[in-house]
């Protein structure tokens, strides 16, 4: 009895040497891989935080972008012509939020920069340089908050005015955190090459210099003066460092104006999920994996490994798609002429199913692409000329669910290859209609006059592109009689209310298409294209002047009259410029006359 005894007690101690090894075993996994998940989860934050910014720079510099060139397009006009400038300034709407512009003589501008530091930016602007101010600059912002764009507008190589966009820092600084970021939160620092802060968007413990507040956030010294160093060789970085218990992670990017320097950063509490929350999962489906094995190891030992090595393939498939969730991938078997799209594709494009035979057949490109897209989509799927490997993009219009065509980027490459070409290849497509249609709609503000909403100077551009593809076309030359003296009389504002009213029935007169255009105070332009019939014109003109003779100044009954000259092309020119003097001179001649008439330019009576 005692030496089975013995063996009881020998049994337990191996039984629970066994387990201590095991459970060992079991920690010291699960800490390896933590170690190992907590340098990949580092990765991911860094380049998420990197992205980030990359993404806050982009929008922050398109947004001076196009402020810019509204500016210079003001500028040619009140540079080229002696336009009316609006009391009141003119409004522009970026990121759904009015920014505004007004224009400074040069002698108003002088009064606010009797400064020495004001007078550096009088100097630069006398050079017809544009000019971004510091923060809160004093005279030319309206608060500690705002920053302001300075346009120069010279007359024979002397500043004659400034025009100034005033802006809050925050409408360029943006939203912190995006939809699909790591962060919680992330904080926005705007500095100078020093470190010393601009603007920030949270409580900071030394409000000068964001440098000397990261020394007192606990990192080392001769690892601040290294990010020192980086910082003002203006090289952009990303980095991690410990502080205060917490870990930090730091990333900045230059603006390519006033050197400024965005720099984001977040802690380790405001990551979205922690690494200890993914191995707390993992250890729970761990131990009930090991449950699940030691009781039925010995039967299915075979099916739970073909199962898992099944699960496993399928996981890292749905790894890989959990990447792209807005995203339509697509697999293409050349040999077999076979594609795959995932199921979400059945969701946006016009398709009955996801696996599409004969492709690029016909039926397919006549069904899913827009007809304007398919010899550019035949010219890119050139199988013979496709390299293994390398990666091609293009944008290309498909039919969605609705019946409309969204534009979409694809990419593809090449993963398999034969020696006639490419034998497979694997894409993507990603819907980028509203990033289209943003840029669009940025262009087309771009191209219209602010007041009447018909094209600007812009349309020279578009009229020139026209007569290059049809040579034929009517010119119209608009002059408004006595306009002046409507201003001088009843007020911008009521001038400003005439102007529209005349837009809008040249609006009324021509076709959708038709170029309409206010290149003056109260000059417009009006482009037809296809035909230079006389006929066509004196009946325009006809209709235009049967309007007009309706249109009275608003609250005073008086009458509205107009001066009107036309050209055709190509008898009377074949551009623009050409045009444009020939149509002038038919109205000069209505203007010494009696006003309120038209003429068609004719050489010969010249």
């Amino acid at each position: 009895m005692k030496k089975r005894k013995l063996n009881k007690k020998q049994k337990i101690f191996i039984l629970s040497v066994c387990c201590l090894v095991f459970i060992f075993s079991v920690i010291g996994i699960f800490s390896l891989f933590q170690h190992r998940l907590s340098e990949e989860y580092n990765i991911i934050l860094t380049d998420g935080l990197t992205a980030d910014i990359e993404e806050q720079k982009k929008n922050s510099e398109l947004i001076i972008s196009n402020l810019h060139g509204t500016l210079e397009l003001l500028q040619d006009t009140l540079e080229s012509s002696s336009a009316n400038v609006p009391e009141d300034g003119w409004e522009v709407e970026i990121q759904e939020s009015k920014v505004k512009i007004d224009y400074l003589k040069a002698q108003e501008f002088l009064k606010l920069t009797d400064s020495f530091k004001l007078q550096k930016i009088n100097n630069r602007l006398k050079l017809g340089e544009e000019v971004v101010t510091e923060l809160g600059e004093q005279g030319l912002t309206d608060g500690d908050s705002q920053f302001a764009l300075l346009q120069p507008v010279l007359r024979d190589g002397n500043l004659a005015g400034v025009l100034r966009a005033r802006m809050d820092i925050q409408l360029l600084m943006g939203t912190s955190v995006t939809s699909d970021s790591f962060f919680q939160k992330v904080y926005i620092i705007l500095t100078r090459p020093d470190g010393s802060i601009v603007y920030a968007n949270t409580p900071y413990p030394n409000r000068k210099n964001f440098l000397s507040a990261t020394l007192q956030g606990g990192i080392d010294s001769e690892k601040v003066e290294a990010i020192q160093q980086v910082f003002e060789k203006n090289e952009k970085k990303t980095i991690s460092f410990l502080g205060k218990g917490n870990k930090y992670y730091m990333s900045w990017e230059t603006f390519d104006f006033n050197d400024w320097r965005v720099v984001m950063f977040a802690r380790s509490p405001d990551v979205v999920l922690q690494t200890t929350t993914i191995l707390r999962g993992m250890i729970i489906g761990g131990v009930g994996l090991i449950v699940l094995t030691v009781i039925f190891c010995m039967v299915f030992i075979h099916f739970l490994l073909r199962q898992k090595h099944l699960l496993d393939m399928q996981q890292r498939r749905y790894d890989a798609l959990a990447q792209f969730n807005d995203t339509l991938l697509f697999e293409y078997d050349i040999v077999s002429n076979r594609v795959v799209l995932t199921p979400n594709a059945l969701e946006r494009l016009d398709l009955d199913e996801r696996h599409l035979e004969g492709i690029p057949g016909e039926y397919y490109v006549q069904n899913l692409i827009h007809p304007d897209d398919r010899e550019h989509i035949r010219e890119k799927f050139d199988f013979s000329n496709i390299i293994l490997g390398e990666t091609y993009y293009m944008e290309i219009r498909s039919r969605c669910k609705d019946g409309k065509y969204n534009w979409f980027g694809c990419q593809f490459k090449s993963i398999e290859d034969r020696e006639e070409g490419a034998s497979r290849i694997v894409g993507k497509l990603v819907d980028i209609s509203d990033q289209r249609g943003r840029e669009q709609v940025l262009q087309q503000a771009a191209l219209k006059d602010i007041l009447t909403g018909v094209y600007n100077r812009s349309a020279e551009m578009l009229i020139n592109n026209l007569l290059k593809k049809d040579e034929q076309g009517l010119f119209f030359m608009l002059d408004l009689d006595d306009f002046k003296n409507v201003n001088d009389t009843y007020g911008h504002a009521v001038g400003d209310a005439l102007l529209i009213d005349v837009s809008r029935i040249l609006k009324e007169a021509f076709r959708p298409d038709d170029i309409i255009a206010r290149v003056g105070g109260d000059e417009f332009v009006v482009f037809i294209s296809g035909t230079n019939d006389s006929k066509i014109a004196q009946n325009k003109a006809a209709i235009i002047q049967s309007r007009m003779e309706q249109l009275c100044i608003s609250g005073t009954g008086q009458s509205v009259s107009a001066s009107i000259g036309a050209a055709s092309a190509p008898q009377d020119g074949i551009t623009y410029h050409e045009i444009a003097s020939a149509a002038d001179q038919a109205m000069y001649t209505i203007k010494q006359k009696s006003k309120k008439g038209f003429s068609l330019y004719n050489a010969d009576d010249l």
